[in-house]
């Protein structure tokens, strides 16, 4: 299949790139990171918000809620309204907004599956990530998930032949 699929692609003269990154780590990435460096190098694209950069951060995250989501209203919850004041005044307003919200929904409530209309937007908290940039703002009760590190604590589990897990603190 896969062969047939490139097959496909290099007839119709479409650029490509195979990730074999699981197999091969890093070194499995550089294949589809090169193809997509030389895409970019003659199509350069530009992001386009859906707000200014410099608008105040109630103002980005209204615009995507309204603009982008179609929510008709929304709710701070005491401790976003507190995280607001207190990323502002640490210097933070102009960063880029990242919505983290559950898959489910283009709400924040996983019940009203798909694309509601006229919903409450609720935005629970928002928290800085300076090194990549961002604030994150969290929608409902949302559960994010952890970075791990660059070696994960599973690589030392094992079983022994005597069928003893090791590895476990």
């Amino acid at each position: 299949e896969i062969s047939e699929l490139l097959k496909l692609m290099k007839d119709s003269n479409l650029r490509y790139g195979i990730s074999e990154v699981f197999e091969k780590g890093a070194e499995g990435g550089i294949e589809i990171a090169n193809a997509l460096l030389e895409v970019l190098s003659e199509e350069p694209i530009s992001v386009k918000y859906s707000y200014s950069i410099e608008e105040g951060i109630r103002s980005k995250i209204e615009s995507i809620a309204m603009n982008v989501y179609g929510a008709a209203e929304i709710k701070y919850s005491r401790k976003a309204e507190n995280d607001i004041k207190k990323i502002e005044r640490m210097g933070y307003k102009n960063l880029p907004i990242c919505m983290a919200k559950t898959q489910y929904s283009i709400s924040d409530d996983p019940v009203k599956i798909n694309f509601p209309e006229n919903f409450t937007l609720s935005v629970s908290s928002l928290s800085v990530s300076s090194g990549a940039g961002f604030i994150v703002v969290y929608l409902g009760d949302i559960m994010t998930m952890p970075g791990l590190p660059k070696i994960p604590a599973s690589n030392e589990i094992d079983i022994t032949e005597n069928g003893q897990i090791t590895g476990i603190a």
